[in-house]
């Protein structure tokens, strides 16, 4: 009976996978057109500047904006991570205060949870994971990278899928930190298109 209980809690725990796809979502066309004629094949920053924030949403009680720990810690993470690039493709960059010079990378970070459950998520969880549901939370990450006079703007859309069946597979999701990896990459390697 104990084990049976067991089962049927890490069933309801582990039922889902999360995967994040990123978006280029670069609103103006001309600067989406042009964007590889202005920035260098490969540009390789020697300083960055980095912002982040951050708010959270539920149904109940609105929207809050992040404690200030919670946007440092942000702010700490992105760092590490934009250092890590570049010194993977031999750039020097380091993160900066304020802006000194023309070849600084202006990083923001922009992290907006929902953290209300879905209609259809409530079902498979009353189902204890038998009936299956997946939504998609759309931007609950932003990119902005900006250099000299380009600036690209990536979205990450969050979509969960629920199953019983999925169960195997909660740990073979890709994160939140290789997405900006490959945002960075991208903009770096032409600003993508």
């Amino acid at each position: 009976m104990i084990r049976l209980i067991f089962v049927l809690l890490l069933a309801v725990v582990l039922q889902g996978c999360v995967s994040y796809t990123l978006r280029d979502i670069t609103s103006d066309a001309t600067t989406k057109e042009h964007a590889t004629e202005r920035l260098a094949l490969r540009v390789c920053p020697t300083e960055f500047v980095l912002q982040a924030r951050g708010s959270s949403y539920t149904n109940s009680f609105g929207e809050r904006e992040f404690h200030p720990d919670a946007v440092l810690w942000l702010e700490r993470t992105f760092s590490a991570l934009t250092e890590g690039v570049l010194h993977e493709h031999t750039c020097s960059g380091e993160r900066q205060a304020t802006a000194a010079g023309s070849g600084t990378l202006h990083i923001e970070v922009i992290q907006y949870t929902h953290l209300s459950a879905l209609p259809q998520e409530w079902l498979t969880g009353l189902s204890f994971g038998l009936i299956p549901s997946w939504g998609t939370r759309p931007e609950q990450w932003k990119f902005v990278f900006a250099m000299n006079d380009v600036q690209k703007v990536f979205a990450v859309d969050k979509t969960t899928f629920a199953h019983i069946a999925v169960l195997p597979f909660v740990w073979l999701s890709e994160d939140v930190e290789t997405s900006y990896k490959k945002a960075l990459v991208t903009f770096m390697n032409g600003g993508g298109s």
